[in-house]
């Protein structure tokens, strides 16, 4: 274990650009939940939240008429990006924003701090056009669970280059974006909702790829702990 130094924080600090993407998000939920709350003498404050999922949101309806008259690159692009900012609650913000500022700052130690973000961003990308095109959705795709699900599966592909899955905690560590979208799927199946986990599971598949790309010889690195796991006795 690496020993603390004379002067050296016992907890390493957060990186900026995951402590500024919380900020963001806490900073919205705010002014969304203030004006639900109508904290503010605004006209429609109420409604912010509301208009924000409308115009940032990602719609499969948009999506698919974009797709089909050929004009994706358009204003309604911005919604591949924007979606994971906007939530439909302050609950789901708080656990997107402490799941996030955990798995990034792992993530982000190893990757550089640019890369951690594009991750989070990309794999959002990725997962809402797997959301948009397995099905026909009537519920919007918004949060940043999306992207949290990304970095978690860079975070698998991390543990698999620098510890091997052969080590037992390295491969503990790996199943936990699986579970939690085992437990997202059970819980889909049990009491119904929207299918975001197809997002999420395309993300966490997104993720890992990206991981394993930008980190030399990531999948020959990758494939030599998979044979090596699977020779064991």
């Amino acid at each position: 274990m690496k020993q603390t130094q004379p002067g050296e924080p016992v907890f390493s600090p957060i990186p900026k650009v995951i402590l500024a993407l919380a900020c963001i998000l806490g900073g919205l939920e705010l002014a969304f939940t203030a004006g639900e709350l109508q904290w503010f003498d605004i006209a429609g404050a109420e409604n912010w939240r509301r208009n924000a999922i409308a115009g940032f949101g990602f719609w499969d309806q948009v999506f698919a008429l974009q797709l089909e008259t050929g004009t994706l690159f358009t204003r309604e692009f911005i919604r591949l990006f924007s979606y994971p900012l906007i939530h439909l609650n302050y609950g789901s913000t708080i656990v997107t924003v402490v799941v996030l500022l955990c798995i990034g700052k792992f993530v982000e130690s190893y990757f550089a701090p640019a890369a951690a973000i594009m991750i989070f961003f990309v794999s959002s990308l990725a997962g809402a056009v797997i959301y948009g095109l397995a099905q026909e959705a009537e519920m919007p795709l918004v949060g940043g669970y999306t992207g949290v699900f990304g970095l978690g599966g860079a975070y698998c592909a991390m543990l698999g280059i620098v510890l091997g899955w052969s080590h037992d905690g390295a491969r503990r560590l790996a199943i936990l974006p699986f579970l939690a979208l085992g437990i997202e799927i059970a819980m889909r199946v049990v009491l119904g909702g929207p299918n975001h986990w197809i997002a999420h599971a395309a993300a966490t598949v997104a993720g890992f790829g990206i991981a394993a790309t930008i980190t030399p010889q990531g999948w020959k690195r990758i494939g030599v702990q998979i044979l090596s796991y699977m020779r064991r006795p």
